[in-house]
């Protein structure tokens, strides 16, 4: 279980990244991603195999790239991109070597106290 102090949070989350959240209907019957945000978080690049609980049949294992932790509620199917973009498709977004990953699923874990939640997203 992990524990979250309140009073260590800007230690915590060093590391800036850029956050997409859903395509949105744009009107004329298409979809348009929303304007990204940068947000404060702790990222951990590592591979993971993990079992699969969405896109994939039961069972089945997909690869986790990263783990990101944030205060800022993140939602599957969003894309997280390790800096700062205000690219307008991170779908297409490559930097060098880095790329915008889409979050694949979202674990959130909440205080104690109740008085907030800490979001964990794998990339």
């Amino acid at each position: 279980m992990t524990y979250l102090d309140p009073t260590r949070r800007v230690e915590r989350y060093s590391v800036t990244a850029t956050y997409w959240a859903q395509k949105k209907q744009d009107g004329y019957g298409g979809e348009s991603w929303v304007t990204p945000v940068q947000i404060q978080c702790r990222w951990e690049d590592f591979v993971e195999e993990q079992l699969s609980v969405a896109y994939r049949a039961e069972g089945e294992t997909q690869t986790s790239n990263a783990h990101v932790w944030s205060m800022v509620p993140l939602i599957e199917g969003g894309y997280l991109f390790k800096g700062i973009s205000t690219d307008a498709n991170p779908s297409r977004l490559r930097v060098g070597h880095l790329k915008a990953f889409i979050i694949r699923k979202v674990a959130m874990t909440p205080s104690v106290k109740g008085d907030y939640t800490e979001y964990t997203a794998f990339l």
